[in-house]
């Protein structure tokens, strides 16, 4: 058809993206010692403006 442009879909979900993201962060951490994934958490965390105090369990 000439002159027929197809709609442009996004080339991808912005959400379903972060989602992937955090649940690729979180598995990630999950490999570390525990020691390190907090601190490399609380480290992202102030980054972002949060102060957060992790307890230990």
């Amino acid at each position: 058809r000439k002159g027929y442009l197809p709609k442009k879909e996004p080339k991808y979900n912005r959400t379903e993206m972060e989602d992937q993201v955090v649940k690729d962060f979180v598995k990630i951490l999950s490999f570390m010692r525990e020691d390190l994934a907090v601190d490399i958490c609380r480290e992202y965390l102030k980054g972002k403006g949060f102060n957060i105090i992790i307890k230990a369990i």
